[in-house]
């Protein structure tokens, strides 16, 4: 592997993590205004007030089902990458955020050299 397919792999990390970000702010919010929008149109539907409570954590529940499927395909989509150091066997791109973690990637991108035990990550260059 080479520095330049290295950072086409975080770059396409950084992108997908975007994504998936993206994903778990939009369907947490989305599913709290649901549920608020429920509990609105709960009167014009005719039900009685012991529906609120419902219908609002209904509303919750579907924002944070959305945030933990945007953190199952992630670790998911993490997994396939699978770059370890041959040294070390540490993961290139592993737990943490993902600001971290795409800037460790970087860091080694830049260098070449594992973080964690200095020897070399990605193969010299072909001139």
């Amino acid at each position: 592997m080479t520095r330049a397919d290295l950072a086409v792999v975080v770059a396409v990390y950084r992108r997908e993590s975007k994504k998936f970000d993206s994903l778990s702010s939009w369907g947490f919010w989305g599913g709290v205004v649901t549920g608020l929008l429920l509990v609105g149109l709960r009167p014009a539907l005719g039900l009685i007030n012991d529906w609120n409570p419902v219908f609002f954590l209904g509303g919750v529940t579907i924002g944070l089902a959305t945030v933990g499927a945007a953190f199952l395909y992630r670790r998911r989509a993490l997994a396939e990458l699978r770059l370890r150091c041959a040294s070390c066997d540490t993961p290139l791109l592993g737990r943490g955020k993902w600001e971290d973690v795409a800037s460790r990637a970087d860091l080694i991108v830049t260098t070449g050299v594992c973080p964690s035990c200095g020897n070399e990550f990605v193969a010299t260059e072909a001139r």
